[in-house]
């Protein structure tokens, strides 16, 4: 964790107990403000707001910008990918939020982390490697910063089978990443557009 997360953390936690001993010296009870129904609604309001802060110092991390962000998303994708390659779905699915929406030009729609993990047991990782492996097409990854959220990834990519060399295709992709408290995660993954792709390129 950096110093500057640290401080900012500590800096809503001490508000927070700041207020909350302000709120019990002012001894707001049923014989004075909890008695009016507007008072009382502004005090719960108010008291609701204070026990929020510690959770909103739990995400408040920095989405980076410019350069740093796009490392930042182009590292998470590599390690996505390389763990699809490898058919390690644990690892894969430790990027995919659990409530993930997947599209797919030719499947349809699959919703949330667990189906998706099942899906790749019953088809591509049924043996023991997968049997198609992805390649990125360099020229076209793309980075876009989302505000307040994360970022956009959109590109192409090349799928080959590693059972059939005739067996491949081109695609684009589209993949929304958030910054979450536990970490950079994808929510929603569009692949779409697949093509066959010829051998020889």
């Amino acid at each position: 964790m950096s110093h500057e997360l640290k401080v900012q953390r500590t800096s809503f936690f001490g508000h927070s107990s700041y207020w909350i001993k302000r709120l019990l010296i002012l001894n707001i009870s049923r014989r004075s403000l909890w008695r009016k129904p507007h008072s009382r609604s502004c005090c719960r309001l108010l008291i609701n707001c204070l026990f929020l802060l510690p959770t909103i110092a739990m995400s408040g991390q920095s989405i980076p910008s410019g350069a740093a962000l796009e490392t930042v998303i182009l590292h998470h994708d590599s390690l996505f990918w390389a763990a699809y390659n490898a058919c390690d779905l644990d690892a894969m699915m430790s990027f995919v939020d659990k409530d993930v929406e997947f599209y797919h030009d030719k499947g349809g729609r699959l919703d949330g982390a667990a189906n998706l993990k099942e899906a790749m047991k019953r088809g591509l990782c049924t043996g023991d490697q997968n049997r198609t492996e992805r390649r990125p097409v360099a020229e076209t990854i793309k980075v876009f910063p989302l505000a307040g959220v994360g970022a956009i990834l959109r590109g192409q990519h090349t799928f080959h089978s590693t059972v059939s060399a005739d067996d491949q295709d081109i695609a684009y992709f589209f993949h929304l990443w958030v910054l979450k408290p536990e970490g950079w995660i994808t929510t929603r993954i569009f692949s779409y557009d697949h093509v066959p792709y010829p051998a020889n390129e």
